[in-house]
């Protein structure tokens, strides 16, 4: 069993026996019948109604198996009237609740054992999480000024029936009353803070990514409309989450993230970029001898390898073209280098592609790769049905055509010199030159480097 709840039960069977002697000597000091009958049978009068009450109080809990604070004193106080007939029935005290003031005393100790219970299910056990904020405020701030304004009306009501008679008794009485009120407190607030840092957890969980994350604990108050926003504040999260995980398997993380900002402008501008066309050779006649599912397999395996160099230099795929891809690299430093060197790890891992293919009963592959750099028009093409972010222009073109010039020259990667001047030295000297070359639907020769 939960420790919190031996410690809430032991409270609860103390704050019994407790109030026992107390309400016997507050009742000599009011009550006529009880002040004849003496101290020890005013404790053996309310030892057995308080005995009664907590034991029937217990019986209608199991009986209704409710655990919420709002049934629980109503139970406490019907647990009271029953075990008040009992009594007088079964013990001959039916004397006590006739002409005496022994209902006032009984009162006092019932609806303050009974608020005690309610706080303590309120810290101890789940109830119905509310998803009304309104609703969830009202019980909150009722939650907080209930033991105060509870303890100002006994206290008030006992100052004015007993200071000129009783001061004794009466300082005994708000003493008591005080001392409830605090420990009533002292659980609320461990209650609010038990709830407070549930949703602190669940806040942090968020912080961190845990998109998945989730208030499990029963919330009461207004705490639970907040985690209710809180769990639904992670569902939406998981589902952006998943949208940016999707969408980057057909655009790069960093436009991806720039969709979900809202820092993409999709009006279309002129921008100077590095764009790569990437093919595979003989692809037309490859195809022919591929069944469906087989093609559909071969480029998704020789595809999905590419991507994995290209997201490692963060060179952005436009789109495919067939068994082409149209690629480029968003301006910074180093731009058309990266596009250069994620270019060479393809070259340099078709070995293993091939390898790869192979193990799947496929033909192997050779590819050409032409770079070149130049402006091009960035932004959203085509109607209201379906738009495509995408580049245009005449230097994608010119991507084409140096990637078809690598048939000419029996190589895998050429560059123009709008792309080659920006390299390294040391990746410049790892091309040889190849002259001027003329591209088809261009008017003037292009100096070429290239790598075999």
């Amino acid at each position: 069993m939960n420790k919190n709840i031996i410690l809430g039960f032991t409270a609860f069977v103390m704050l019994h026996v407790g109030a026992i002697p107390l309400m016997s000597a507050y009742g000599t000091q009011v009550c006529p019948i009880l002040d004849r009958m003496g101290f020890w049978a005013g404790c053996h009068y309310l030892a057995t109604i308080l005995g009664l009450t907590f034991l029937i109080d217990l019986i209608l809990i199991w009986a209704i198996r409710s655990r919420s604070p709002a049934v629980l004193l109503p139970l406490y106080l019907l647990s009271c009237v029953l075990a008040s007939t009992m009594g007088g029935l079964f013990f001959g005290l039916g004397e006590l609740l006739l002409g005496s003031r022994v209902v006032e005393v009984l009162l006092l100790v019932v609806v303050l054992i009974g608020t005690f219970q309610a706080y303590l299910a309120r810290w101890l056990f789940p109830h119905p999480t509310l998803t009304d904020f309104k609703l969830g405020w009202r019980r909150t701030v009722l939650a907080g000024i209930a033991p105060a304004l509870m303890t100002a009306i006994f206290n008030f009501h006992y100052l004015i029936r007993l200071t000129e008679n009783n001061p004794e008794e009466t300082f005994l009485t708000l003493v008591t009353l005080n001392t409830w009120m605090i420990a009533v407190y002292a659980i609320h607030f461990v209650t609010e803070n038990q709830r407070a840092r549930s949703l602190e957890a669940g806040l942090m969980s968020l912080k961190k990514g845990d998109w998945e994350s989730r208030v499990t604990a029963a919330l009461g108050g207004v705490w639970g409309p907040l985690g209710n926003l809180l769990n639904e504040t992670g569902v939406a999260l998981l589902e952006r989450s998943r949208l940016l995980t999707g969408m980057s398997r057909f655009v790069s993380r960093d436009i991806a993230e720039k969709v979900r900002e809202g820092k993409l402008d999709f009006s279309g501008k002129t921008v100077n970029l590095t764009v790569l066309m990437m093919d595979i050779r003989d692809f037309t006649v490859m195809s022919q001898t591929l069944s469906g599912p087989q093609l559909v397999q071969f480029l998704n395996v020789y595809f999905e390898e590419v991507l994995k160099i290209f997201i490692k230099h963060n060179v952005v795929v436009d789109k495919f073209i067939g068994d082409g891809i149209l690629a480029y690299v968003e301006p910074s430093a180093g731009d058309t280098e990266r596009a250069y060197r994620a270019s060479r790890e393809v070259i340099e891992q078709l070995p293993r592609i091939n390898t790869q293919l192979v193990s799947q009963q496929l033909p192997t592959i050779n590819i050409g790769i032409g770079i070149t750099r130049g402006d091009v028009v960035l932004g959203n093409i085509g109607g209201e049905e379906r738009w495509q972010y995408t580049i245009i222009g005449n230097t994608v073109n010119r991507a084409a055509r140096l990637e078809a010039l690598t048939k000419k020259l029996t190589c895998r990667l050429v560059l123009d010199k709008d792309a080659y001047q920006y390299l390294t030295p040391e990746s410049a000297l790892e091309l040889f030159d190849a002259g001027p070359q003329m591209l088809t639907g261009f008017a003037t020769p292009f100096d070429i480097k290239a790598m075999k």
